[in-house]
């Protein structure tokens, strides 16, 4: 299926919008359920009226959709029979002034034996007295890494505090049977073994392609943790003494 039609509903699948006016979320429930058919069914003159002039779609991808190819593009999505399988996760939605609502999704797109996560932004606009879509946007977050199984003992033995520069310490803990990362500046991760010394930098809101790589000496002591992100090494830092 097309990104396009799988992000629009990604989004518009999503239910329940708890922290707005009730009158606006019966509103846009209603403005939702009729979209949903059109975008299924590929209905394109109920999308000419659902989709606001001047609407565009930014993918996960950085591609940029104009309302014609968006239009076009779940046209033709609906008509080869690729729509997916949404499971929906959570949704947030807010109402500015009672004309502008901004709703912000995940799910998980089942399509094709491949599983991809979503977080999808969509603006909507009262124009006339009428809802419409007038812009949306979508970021593929991460897929959990496969963990290396590895001795406990070895795991265990990362723990502890690493010296990034002044005033900024890399503190790894063992909570249960996983490793965790606290650093100033960067959401906590999970760090997924890949190997006895490497292990991945994942945090399940976070799109970062990273790895920490554990140095020990000749003697078996660890001794640094070195951070890479995208291939390349950003630093290293020395492990501090208990």
């Amino acid at each position: 299926m097309s990104l396009a039609a799988t992000v629009a509903l990604t989004a518009l699948l999503s239910g329940g919008t708890a922290a707005t006016p009730p009158s606006a979320e019966t509103e846009i429930d209603a403005f939702q359920r009729e979209l949903i058919p059109a975008l299924k069914s590929g209905d394109r003159p109920a999308l000419e009226r659902f989709i606001a002039d001047g609407f565009t779609f930014v993918h996960s991808t950085g591609g940029l959709d104009t309302r014609a190819q968006y239009i076009d593009n779940v046209v033709s999505a609906a008509k080869a029979g690729r729509a997916p399988d949404i499971e929906r996760l959570d949704t947030q939605v807010q109402v500015h002034d009672g004309h502008t609502a901004v709703a912000v999704s995940r799910a998980i797109v089942h399509n094709r034996g491949e599983d991809m996560l979503l977080r999808s932004t969509h603006v909507y606009v009262k124009r006339d007295g009428r809802w419409q879509w007038a812009g949306g946007q979508s970021t593929r977050l991460p897929t959990r890494p496969q963990a290396a199984a590895i001795p406990p003992a070895v795991r265990d033995s990362y723990a502890g505090r690493y010296q990034v520069g002044p005033e900024r310490v890399l503190t790894v803990s063992l909570e249960g049977d996983a490793l965790k990362a606290a650093l100033p500046g960067f959401r906590e991760a999970e760090l997924i073994a890949r190997s006895e010394t490497e292990f991945a930098w994942f945090n399940p809101d976070l799109n970062l392609d990273a790895q920490l790589v554990f140095v020990r000496d000749a003697d078996g002591t660890v001794t640094h943790a070195a951070f890479r992100r995208e291939g390349k090494e950003a630093w290293r830092a020395p492990r501090l003494k208990p």
